[in-house]
């Protein structure tokens, strides 16, 4: 099920901003507006559903590895798996008992 989110996920990228939204308990994907300041580099959600769970966001440079805004913003919000779609990749990630964030084994290429 992971492998079709990510695929379906992967339709969202775009060079010109990061997008954002949730995924929900019933694996459908939904697009937030983006409200950060900085669209271009960064984002910010707010309302994010109660059956939400996971949080994604693209990468308009493409790279879908762990910046250090969304190292501490996924420390934020450690009840969700937060998934990052780049222009060829979508990876995952969580955040371990111990507050790291780690990236999951299966991602899409």
């Amino acid at each position: 099920m992971l492998q079709t989110i990510f695929n379906n996920l992967q339709t969202y990228w775009q060079p010109q901003f990061e997008r954002c939204g949730v995924v929900l308990k019933d694996n459908s994907i939904v697009e937030l507006e983006n409200t950060h300041s900085e669209p271009k580099n960064n984002f910010a959600m707010v309302d994010i559903p109660a059956d939400a769970v996971a949080l994604w966001h693209t990468h308009p440079h493409g790279c879908a590895n762990l910046s250090v805004e969304d190292y501490h913003n996924f420390q934020t919000y450690p009840q969700y798996l937060h998934i990052i779609v780049g222009q060829r990749e979508v990876a995952y990630y969580y955040v371990d008992t111990d507050g790291s964030v780690l990236r999951g084994d299966d991602h899409v290429s």
